[in-house]
């Protein structure tokens, strides 16, 4: 299959933020808080072994659910890597890491545009792509394009 359009992002805290907005990630907010609940009793149930029996394996419990909660406010540690994305004529292919995704257009929700950004929103999931990182094609072609394969859903 040819590859229609590609582009390489680099990856950014800021937009996977803002993703998290768009994606709507209500399943990811459920485990955050279960995750919470579990440090928080931890921690609990720690400070009560290391008050009432002295016993020095709470402090490394506190410490181990402490790594928890920072988890859970700071996010994911994010490497310098790209998303390289190409688009076909029935999906796209999405490489990060060590993974590839190919996510058919019928599968997208939402295309949203921002002024530097385009988000692109599936059920509870979403990408992010630079505008100005197009190696094939140009923010313009792929706006076009995107309409006609949303149109057809």
């Amino acid at each position: 299959m040819k590859i229609l359009y590609k582009n390489e992002t680099p990856i950014s805290k800021s937009k996977i933020r803002k993703l998290e907005k768009y994606a709507k990630r209500y399943y990811q907010l459920k485990m955050d808080i279960i995750k919470m609940i579990i440090c928080l009793v931890n921690i609990s149930f720690s400070v009560y072994i290391l008050f009432n029996e002295g016993n020095k394996v709470g402090i490394f419990i506190i410490l181990l659910s402490m790594f928890g909660i920072l988890d859970i406010i700071w996010g994911i540690d994010i490497k310098k890597e790209k998303l390289i994305y190409e688009f076909y004529d029935t999906y796209f292919r999405l490489d990060i890491f060590d993974e590839t995704l190919e996510v058919y257009y019928s599968e997208i929700q939402k295309f949203i545009e921002e002024k530097n950004t385009f988000y692109i929103v599936l059920n509870n999931l979403a990408f992010y792509i630079d505008k100005d990182k197009f190696a094939n094609g140009n923010e313009k072609e792929i706006i076009e394009f995107m309409k006609q394969k949303l149109e057809k859903i």
